[in-house]
């Protein structure tokens, strides 16, 4: 059973809970992993301290299968957003206590259908790459019967050759503080093969997983204070955090000081404050050291305090470390925009003759004249002064003079 949960902590956590590995979580989890701010932890459910309180979207694999008293308790105490992946083993009595709406026939008989978008669907965009990819990809297994949903709104339809049917594959539906979304059947890592062995890249089917996740986790922000912050950084980067604040009628006002508080990962803090644009604010905090950081801003205002918090990585990653491979085709730019040419490593011989024909490349040779002065040459002077002496001895004591 796999649960997957996304922290509401500022460096977002995702959280598994499971009994046995399947490759749809996986392939969901490969989507998740891609966004920056989002990590992913794993867990035996026999290992889970039976808490959901840090997390605001789970992934629950096996819905309708599992019976776990504590979880449901949790789901119910919780609120939080829910995406069930119903498997083939659910029975009706336990999908009933999740209270999704969903009714599945008895039995363990399967049946294999593939997908179609479902007309009337208008919760976000369906792009064409997404329908390409339910209408060519291989069929998922589900129970065999008929499926309903007395509530929500249907996405992915079943079809059966050119037969739409009525029978959900994955919907979307609201509780009383929450929203849902439940993915019927099993198989969904077949898409996701299917699509890369055509086209190369899962362009279709990482949009259907992050659309469904963004529309359950995202709800309407009335907080007054507002600081918009990512949560990765690197060496590199020039960190440049955006706030704002807005008044009792959700109106954006730069009337209050906004100041932020920095903690490196030695307990040391550095105080700011945001600098007043016209209808936000904006703090630089320059280029950080690696590591970890924690913050905190904090703003007073109409007798009221209002504090957010949170923290954020700086990666020690050079810009040599980013690309470790030539680019070839940034080359070949560079080659053109300078009058140059560009040679693979086989065209090694034409290179050379390219090099012999061209009539701008020849021999030249260079003469260059250094002087000195003779009197840095002390040694030069000693051996004349000391020429001139013998010179002189001789001739006295020959008697010349």
């Amino acid at each position: 059973v796999y649960d997957l949960g996304l922290s509401a902590q500022p460096l977002a956590e995702g959280f598994q809970l499971l009994k046995a590995p399947h490759p749809d979580v996986s392939a969901i989890k490969q989507v998740l992993d891609t966004d920056e701010n989002m990590e992913v932890e794993s867990q035996l459910i026999s290992d889970w301290d039976g808490s959901l309180n840090e997390y605001e979207l789970l992934v629950l694999h096996g819905a309708g299968e599992i019976q776990n008293t504590q979880l449901t308790q949790q789901l119910r105490a919780t609120n939080i957003p829910v995406f069930y992946i119903v498997t083939n083993g659910a029975t009706q009595s336990r999908l009933d206590v999740l209270n999704i709406g969903l009714n599945v026939p008895a039995g363990r008989r399967m049946d294999e259908v593939q997908g179609h978008v479902f007309s009337g669907f208008q919760l976000f965009e369906v792009s064409d790459r997404m329908r390409t990819l339910l209408q060519k990809s291989p069929p998922v297994h589900v129970k065999f019967g008929e499926i309903s949903v007395n509530r929500g709104s249907i996405l992915i339809g079943q079809r059966i050759g050119p037969v739409e049917k009525k029978d959900p594959i994955l919907y979307f539906g609201n509780s009383i503080k929450s929203k849902y979304g439940v993915f019927v059947g099993e198989g969904l890592w077949r898409w996701k093969l299917s699509e890369y062995s055509r086209s190369k890249d899962n362009e279709g089917f990482n949009e259907l997983i992050q659309k469904s996740i963004q529309y359950l986790v995202v709800k309407k922000n009335t907080d007054p204070l507002r600081i918009n912050l990512p949560k990765r950084f690197n060496m590199n980067d020039e960190i440049i955090l955006n706030a704002e604040f807005y008044n009792s009628s959700m109106q954006a006002i730069v009337t209050p000081d906004i100041g932020f508080t920095l903690v490196d990962d030695q307990d040391r803090s550095i105080e700011y404050v945001f600098a007043k644009n016209t209808n936000d604010y904006r703090l630089s905090l320059g280029k950080l050291k690696g590591g970890k950081y924690r913050w905190t801003a904090q703003t007073k205002f109409a007798g009221k305090a209002y504090t957010k918090s949170g923290v954020f990585v700086v990666e020690e990653i050079s810009l040599e470390a980013l690309a470790t491979a030539a680019d070839h085709n940034l080359l070949q730019t560079i080659s053109a925009k300078s009058n140059g040419k560009f040679y693979q490593l086989s065209e090694m011989d034409k290179l050379l003759k390219d090099i012999e024909n061209r009539k701008d490349i020849v021999k030249v040779a260079y003469d260059e004249t250094d002087y000195s002065n003779l009197i840095d040459w002390k040694w030069i002077f000693f051996l004349i002064v000391m020429l001139f002496g013998l010179e002189w001895f001789v001739r006295r004591y020959s008697g010349s003079y």
